[in-house]
């Protein structure tokens, strides 16, 4: 079994409202946050990162790590939507 490492997260983040707040809640609690973008080739991808990037910089808050980016193609799913 893997032991949870004590006051760290990872949040899957979008750069939208909900992931973003919890983001700041989670770090005004004391966590160390870790904010994880998903990149799965759809168009909308480069502002959603823009802005969840331009967020996390304006917190200024140490406990918050740089957005880490993993990368998931889609493209036989999504296509050219």
């Amino acid at each position: 079994m893997i032991e949870p490492v004590a006051r760290r997260v990872a949040v899957l983040a979008s750069g939208g409202l909900d992931s973003s707040v919890l983001i700041a809640d989670l770090a005004g609690r004391g966590l160390r946050v870790y904010p994880i973008y998903v990149r799965a080739g759809l168009r909308w991808e480069g502002d959603e990162l823009r802005v969840l990037r331009r967020f996390v910089r304006a917190l200024k808050c140490p406990a918050i790590a740089p957005v880490a980016v993993l990368r998931l193609a889609m493209d036989d799913v999504a296509g050219n939507h």
